[in-house]
Parts: structure tokens; sequence; C-alpha cells
């Protein structure tokens, strides 16, 4: 469930917006309440949606909401979850949208990021990798 509303500001035209506030989201792990805050200053693209998708659904309909709490678990959030974790988030969230996407819209959105997510979830996850190694090396030379 969504404890705030999703306030941002657009930084550029139809391709990345700012939050300018936090959102904030509790879902349920395991039969326990848990809470993810995605920080105001947070940058989002909202749906990161591949071309076939971007001609049925737009970035200012349904699935807002849960595409920033989504987006935020592939990027600061790997520690904590798996790409299927984060993805199921997304599923609940997606059923917690105010914006009320339709059970097809919420089934097409699920199944795209389960499909087309790992190779983000990778390059995120490698980079990652790969600055904490330049930051242990540093530290080791230093």
């Amino acid at each position: 469930m969504f404890r705030t509303d999703l306030e941002y500001k657009e930084v550029i035209p139809g391709c990345l917006w700012q939050l300018t506030h936090p959102l904030i989201y509790d879902y349920w792990r395991y039969g326990y309440k848990r809470r993810i805050i995605v920080p105001a200053g947070y940058y989002t693209d909202f749906l990161s949606l591949p071309l076939l998708s971007k001609a049925i659904f737009t970035k200012d309909g349904a699935g807002k909401w849960a595409s920033v709490v989504h987006d935020y678990c592939y990027v600061a959030l790997q520690d904590e979850f798996t790409q299927k974790q984060a993805d199921k988030i997304f599923r609940q969230a997606l059923r917690n949208d105010p914006e009320k996407p339709t059970y097809l819209t919420q089934l097409l959105f699920y199944t795209a990021v389960r499909l087309g997510g790992y190779t983000t979830w990778q390059k995120r996850f490698q980079t990652r990798q790969a600055l904490i190694k330049k930051l242990t090396d540093s530290n080791t030379n230093n």
C-alpha cells in the first residue's frame, strides 16, 4: 500500500522526472509488513518500456507509482532483494497503484520485467560490483 502521494517534477520533458517528496510503499513479505522509501531527489523515467509497449501505453498512464518502486529496487536495493523478489514487489505494487492499472496491464508489465529485466539487473549489478572493486582497490592502496 502506498503511504504517500507520488509527487515529482519534470526534468527533461517526456524523458526524466525527479521526486520532490519521498514515496513510501508498504508491502507484505513472508507474512510481515515491510517498507520501501524512495527518497526525494530520486530520478525516474517511470516505465522503461519496450518499443511495442510504448505504442500501447504512455508514460503518463497507470503503473507509474509501482514503476518508481520497482526501479528503486533495481538501482538501490540489490543487496536486499533478488531480481525475482524485486519483480514480485512490482507485481504487488501494481495491484496497489492508485492509478488502478487493469489486470491485463498488470500482467503485461509484470511479464515484461520478468522476461526483459534480467539484462538491466545484470548491468546494474556489474556496474555496482565494479564500483565496489574500484573503491576497495583505492582504499587498499592508501
